[in-house]
């Protein structure tokens, strides 16, 4: 009854904006209105409805699968319980994810995304190249640090994660993408090999997953905080200073 109560509610706020779209349309005028016809109108409020019903089941899904992970691992994942966990029929988990592979991937991607905007936002305000990077190296570490699902994954069976983080794969290839993106003009020399850069910079991330760093003592946070620890944080950020910086200066103008 909860789930079909929120489905409902949903499909009603949809209907509100699709309806709201609608009005829009004609008070455009007849530029506008003559090219749409209503059945084209009602046509695509009908897809909105299709795609944001699909999309909601999909991010439904995911948080479930999340869950799991955070409380029992991958391995113990099962596209039945799972379905059954999320309030989905067994065969719209399927017409979402073809397989347990397939979800894993899903997961992924879907924390991965999540993970570089964290970083952006935590980073961007940053106007001291060298402070940017070292913070965000440092919120990036303290992230995965801190994010329980992995963290349960690293306990129970870390080996699951070695395709993730080893040799050239899609998620080294991501974070290499995420690092060239953030670039601003003038950050390094004409010339500098910033790609050979970009890969050091997340292989370095990426080893820490396996030997954490400890966290620097006397680092407390206050009620109000949010986000990963400041104690994490820091001692990403140092390490950083150490180890990152140093390989930086060598390409930096």
């Amino acid at each position: 009854q909860i789930f079909l109560q929120g489905q409902l509610d949903f499909l009603f706020a949809e209907s509100q904006n699709a309806g709201n779209y609608v009005g829009g349309v004609l008070r455009t005028g007849g530029a506008v209105a003559a090219q749409q016809h209503p059945g084209d109108v009602f046509q695509s409020f009908v897809r909105r409805i299709g795609i944001a019903l699909q999309q909601r089941a999909a991010q439904q899904i995911l948080r479930a699968a999340l869950d799991w992970v955070d409380e029992a691992g991958l391995t113990r994942i099962s596209m039945g319980a799972l379905a059954k966990r999320a309030r989905l029929a067994r065969a719209t988990l399927y017409q979402h994810f073809t397989g347990k592979d397939a979800l894993v991937e899903a997961l992924v991607a879907s924390e991965l995304d999540k993970f570089y905007r964290r970083i952006h936002d935590f980073a961007d305000g940053i106007t001291d190249n060298d402070e940017r990077l070292a913070s965000g190296f440092g919120y990036a570490y303290a992230y995965l640090r801190e994010h329980r699902a992995l963290q349960h994954v690293l306990a129970s069976n870390p080996a699951l994660l070695l395709p993730y983080i080893t040799g050239d794969s899609p998620q080294i290839q991501q974070g290499r993408r995420f690092f060239l993106g953030e670039i601003r003009r003038g950050e390094y020399r004409d010339g500098a090999d910033v790609h050979a850069f970009a890969d050091y910079f997340v292989r370095q991330l990426h080893s820490l997953l396996l030997t954490p760093l400890p966290p620097v003592e006397g680092t407390v946070d206050g009620p109000d905080h949010r986000g990963p620890s400041s104690a994490n944080v820091e001692a990403g950020r140092r390490y950083a200073q150490a180890f990152v910086l140093p390989v930086r200066a060598t390409i930096a103008p």
